[in-house]
C-alpha cells in the first residue's frame, strides 16, 4: 500500500516513538508532502540535526506537480482548508495514496470515517492541525487511516 505520510507522524518517529515506526513500517511505498518535507526542515535546530532529517527525507518522495496544484485549487475552494493542509491532501489524491496523520479535520465538511487509532507520543504536541486523513478517490470519499488521534 502507498501512503503519504504527514509531519506529525514523521517527527514521532524521528523522536524515538515506536508506534510511529510501526505504523511507516505497514506501508510498502512511502511519500511525504512537499510541506511536510518544509515543515521537518525549518523544524531542525542544529546542522546535525538538519542533515539528519535532509538524509531522513530523502529516502521519501516528495511529487510536486501542476495536477497537484490544480487539485489544491479546488479543495480550497471546496472546503475551505487552509493552504498547506489543501497541498497535502491533494498531494494525498493525486498520488493514490493513503493519509496517515494524527492530525485530522473535525470541523466543516469534509466527511472522514475514523479507524482504530493509536496514541500519540506522551507529552507530544499535535505539530499540525486541520489536516484531512484519508485515501481520496476521485469521488472524494474518504478511507481513513487515523494515527494516535489528540
Amino acid at each position: 500500500m502507498k501512503a503519504l505520510i504527514d509531519s506529525d507522524v514523521l517527527l514521532d518517529f524521528l523522536d524515538g516513538f515506536a508506534p510511529a515506526r510501526e505504523e511507516l513500517s505497514r506501508y510498502r511505498e512511502r511519500c511525504v508532502s512537499i510541506i511536510s518535507w518544509i515543515e521537518l526542515m525549518v523544524g531542525a535546530k542544529t546542522s546535525v540535526e538538519e542533515e539528519t532529517r535532509r538524509a531522513f527525507l530523502h529516502h521519501f518522495q516528495k511529487p510536486v506537480t501542476s495536477e497537484v496544484a490544480a487539485e489544491t485549487v479546488l479543495l480550497r475552494r471546496k472546503y475551505r482548508v487552509k493552504l498547506p493542509d489543501a497541498i497535502i491532501w491533494a498531494t494525498a489524491m493525486v498520488e493514490n495514496c493513503l493519509l496517515v496523520s494524527r492530525a485530522i479535520q473535525t470541523e466543516g465538511s469534509v466527511p472522514l470515517r475514523q479507524e482504530p487509532s493509536i496514541q500519540a507520543a506522551p507529552g507530544s504536541l499535535n505539530r499540525r492541525c486541520n489536516c484531512a486523513s484519508a485515501r481520496v478517490n476521485s469521488s472524494l470519499l474518504f478511507e481513513p487511516r487515523i494515527y494516535g488521534l489528540n
